[in-house]
């Protein structure tokens, strides 16, 4: 270490240099240090702001995906409209299918009762024909029969008078079994060709029904390919929407952040400025000068209060239409007219003034080093960011802007950051 005594220096030069010295050592408590400060809060007003036009930017994005998601479901409307026609076509099939089966069962029906009388006639036909060569045997057995050889062959008169009436008789009957051979041949002609009309209309009937399922196949499908590709559209635009939305969370946590970042650089400077003002009173008390002013710090940064007033004047407890933490709330709903003035619960530095997709047009006020305020859905703001308010001015107007239905303000309040129930701190 270099040591020296004052009464070993006999130059006067070097007497000169240390009394520049020990003056510059007196001076350098009180010489002004670059306040960066203000830019530091500046930096994170303005890093807010970008936040901001980047959650703008993406309503923005949501407004032209929810768009694009309303003509998806436009035509997805027409989409059902045509499945409801579908179903009205399916139904008059399906009606036709039943009465084609009806159908194709009677044809049966009526074929297998007209092959059964087919059959009866043929029993009956082969009757016919066994008696007609038993007589037609016996004819031949007995020759060409004539009158005179009847006669001479007869024993008597009433012999003779039998076998004559004989042979009539069988005669009218070979007549009449050839008559219904004849009667039969023409009746199953008929019936045979109306089997073969009545299994043409079976083979018609059976293919129209399998152009009709045919049909039936292809408009289902159609309806499925529609309506899944309209289902398909949607959720990737929803997803996209999703996305955004968690990003825009993002960003709103590092808004929280910057908030909370800004709070903690005032308060070290409010503690430098305490320890630099108690410093200076030290020093003015130890200098004697009992004329100086005492310093009180402020303690409203310290203790973290916040007592604020009622953000609508004229509009009290009972107008309050949502509390915090229904439903997931996270803030206090007060309905009041279009255009009603909003105040400011409490003095403090208006962060800022700017329209968020979901806010609307909204005002942040930075209170002190705990708490901030802010107030959404207004029709228009009164204030700008960086501007200084005090408690009960007025900031903006009631309105219904950004995600709001019907006419409200939505007030918050941030200890540290973290939203909190508003209520306690201003009824």
């Amino acid at each position: 270490m270099l040591k020296f005594s004052l009464t070993n220096i006999k130059n006067k030069s070097v007497y000169k240099f240390i009394a520049v010295l020990l003056a510059l050592a007196l001076f350098i408590p009180n010489i002004m240090v670059p306040d960066t400060r203000a830019a530091t809060i500046a930096e994170i007003e303005s890093d807010i702001k970008e936040i901001e036009k980047q959650q703008e930017a993406h309503q923005a994005e949501i407004d032209r995906i929810q768009s694009e998601i309303d003509k998806l479901a436009a035509e997805e409307d027409k989409a059902q409209e045509y499945a409801d026609a579908i179903k009205e076509k399916i139904s008059i099939i399906e009606g036709r299918i039943d009465e084609t089966n009806a159908n194709i069962v009677t044809l049966n029906e009526n074929i297998k009762l007209i092959e059964e009388d087919l059959e009866n006639q043929r029993l009956e036909y082969n009757d016919v024909m066994e008696q007609l060569k038993i007589r037609i045997k016996a004819l031949y057995k007995m020759g060409d029969v004539g009158t005179l050889e009847i006669l001479m062959n007869s024993t008597s008169l009433y012999d003779f008078s039998l076998k004559a009436e004989a042979i009539e008789r069988m005669t009218q009957q070979d007549k009449q079994l050839m008559g219904e051979i004849q009667k039969y041949i023409e009746a199953t002609k008929d019936e045979r060709d109306a089997l073969e009309e009545q299994k043409k209309m079976v083979a018609v009937l059976k293919v129209s029904l399998e152009i009709d399922q045919q049909d039936l196949s292809e408009e289902y499908l159609e309806y499925a390919k529609i309506i899944a590709k309209l289902q398909a559209q949607q959720s990737e635009k929803q997803e996209l929407i999703e996305e955004i939305e968690h990003e825009d969370a993002e960003l709103e946590s590092q808004i929280q952040d910057l908030i909370a970042e800004k709070k903690r650089i005032e308060e070290e400077e409010r503690k430098k400025r305490e320890e630099e003002a108690l410093k200076q009173q030290q020093q003015q008390q130890q200098q004697g000068n009992s004329g100086g002013t005492i310093y009180n710090p402020p303690t409203s940064g310290s203790s973290g209060g916040l007592y604020g007033v009622w953000p609508l004047p004229g509009y009290g407890l009972s107008y309050i239409t949502q509390y915090y933490g229904n439903d997931g709330h996270r803030g206090l709903d007060i309905g009041a007219p279009y255009g009603t003035p909003i105040v400011a619960v409490a003095d403090g530095e208006v962060l800022s003034a700017s329209y968020h997709w979901s806010w609307g047009n909204n005002v942040l006020i930075y209170h002190n080093g705990t708490y901030s305020t802010r107030y959404a859905h207004m029709s228009s703001m009164a204030v700008y960011a960086g501007q200084y308010v005090n408690q009960g001015q007025v900031i903006g107007f009631v309105g219904n802007t950004g995600y709001s239905f019907g006419n409200h303000l939505h007030f918050e309040v941030y200890q540290n950051g973290t939203r909190i129930n508003p209520y306690p701190f201003i009824t």
